[in-house]
């Protein structure tokens, strides 16, 4: 059986705690902003270095215009006050260009503009460290959380506080994360314990993934998703027993394990895959074409991850951990469609992290770029590795 959740989707700002101290060295810069927990769904492109005068502003169909700053920094701040500069930040940030958001927020700093800076260019901020957090972009983070209290006087909200927890659990500094959602001048929501769960899962931390799914289970009891990602961390620690009790829950809260669905769309015509599929008119061509990929995988290092199954399925399904759904479109996509030519999936639920690891292998194979938008984030696979930087 093919086990998915659905991921609670994750936010941008970030502000400051009073008293909230880590114990990081090495500061790399004043920007945070592009560290958060956003995700990539398409490659950064490299971009002209910013000049702290002139800013060309990302392509706008209601506006092509070059910002001219006043030299001095009064003329900054008026600029910057007018969202001359703010918006040019949050505009890098939604077509995903997160380093030069974070530069051009490091020169509003140096200038004296970040008075000016409000809670939605806070909230891109955030968003672009989410997106560059696999490049190390945590104290960067930080410095943002600090300031938005610090610098603009904002109080920080529990999605901020979601954010940072996602930034600290990407580092593996879970301790850390649980301190900040300890110190929460609030009540913390289940977006926070969501994002510590998922750090627990990544990181295989059994005991405080338990805490942080117990802390859910009492806030939102029949939400399938936290039940699935506690399993999924027994399951990947090796104690399938535990697994199965968390599966026997489920079936006496009478909660079902719905099999994921991923749909991909060729020649303006949606296709639809479940777990094993035959259904589909061309499924002894799909079959063939996947089957050939694992023995071009299984070549490449590829196993399948078997501890992420249920603890009760048998060697069969075992073995049909290879036609996932996400696999079936994949191939489908293949050939259906020419050499080189991107692939676009859905996935209903959040993508196994088996598939994860076979798509990346696919498109080193087949030379092919994958995007999947699952239930997390976009998932922009390219060269052997994915946008998300294996974290979802």
């Amino acid at each position: 059986m093919e086990l998915h959740l659905s991921a609670p989707s994750r936010f941008s700002p970030v502000f400051s705690v009073p008293g909230l101290s880590f114990n990081l060295s090495k500061p790399r810069s004043l920007c945070i902003g592009s560290c958060s927990c956003f995700s990539r769904g398409q490659s950064l492109i490299p971009k002209p270095q910013l000049n702290p005068k002139t800013i060309t502003p990302v392509p706008d169909p209601r506006e092509e215009e070059e910002v001219e700053m006043e030299d001095g920094d009064e003329g900054f701040q008026k600029a910057a006050a007018s969202q001359g500069i703010c918006g040019q930040i949050e505009k890098l940030v939604f077509f995903k260009r997160y380093k030069e958001a974070l530069e051009l927020f490091e020169i509003l700093q140096l200038r004296g503009g970040r008075s000016a800076v409000g809670a939605s260019t806070y909230d891109s901020l955030v968003t672009a460290c989410i997106g560059l957090s696999y490049s190390g972009f945590l104290d960067e983070g930080i410095e943002i959380f600090e300031s938005m209290s610090r610098d603009s006087k904002m109080k920080p909200r529990a999605m901020h506080y979601a954010c940072m927890i996602e930034l600290l659990g990407r580092e593996g500094l879970l301790d850390e994360a649980l301190e900040l959602i300890r110190d929460a001048p609030f009540s913390p929501t289940t977006n926070m314990w969501a994002a510590l769960l998922t750090a627990c899962r990544i990181h295989k931390n059994l005991e405080l993934g338990k805490f942080a799914a117990e802390k859910l289970f009492g806030m939102e009891p029949e939400k399938l998703s936290n039940y699935i990602v506690l399993l999924n961390i027994y399951n990947s620690c090796g104690r399938a027993a535990d697994g199965a009790k968390v599966l026997e829950a489920l079936k006496k809260k009478g909660l079902r394990l719905l099999p994921a669905c991923t749909w991909i769309e060729v020649k303006k015509q949606p296709h639809r895959f479940i777990f094993g599929d035959k259904s589909h008119p061309e499924s002894i061509k799909i079959y063939e074409r996947l089957d050939n990929l694992i023995k071009e995988m299984v070549k490449q290092g590829y196993a399948p991850m078997e501890k992420h199954l249920l603890p009760d399925v048998g060697q069969h399904e075992q073995r049909m951990l290879n036609y996932h759904s996400e696999k079936l479109a994949v191939a489908y996509g293949l050939i259906s469609t020419q050499d080189y030519t991107p692939l676009h999936l859905v996935q209903g639920h959040r993508i196994c992290s088996d598939c994860h690891s076979a798509i990346k292998l696919i498109t080193l194979i087949t030379k092919r770029e994958i995007v999947v938008r699952d239930a997390s984030r976009f998932h922009h696979f390219k060269h052997g590795s994915c946008s998300c930087g294996d974290y979802w």
